[in-house]
């Protein structure tokens, strides 16, 4: 299962197409990040924590399906 975490981290350059962070051990060397989609994956990852209850999954536009259909 892939798992994404938010981490903070310290740009050093930031526009629409290009970012550059900081080399600090906010995240390691080799890690993947996402570089598109922040708003649709932000918004997976409170739904998974809002409370959705057992044999139940949210999507991401807000819909809950019971398990095993989608």
């Amino acid at each position: 299962m892939n798992t994404f975490l938010r981490r903070p981290v310290k740009f050093l350059f930031l526009d629409r197409q290009q970012a550059i962070l900081a080399a600090d051990d906010s995240i390691a060397p080799g890690i993947f990040v996402a570089q598109s989609a922040a708003a649709q994956l932000n918004r997976t990852l409170k739904s998974q924590s809002s409370g959705v209850p057992p044999g139940y999954h949210m999507h991401a536009d807000g819909t809950m399906h019971k398990n095993g259909e989608d």
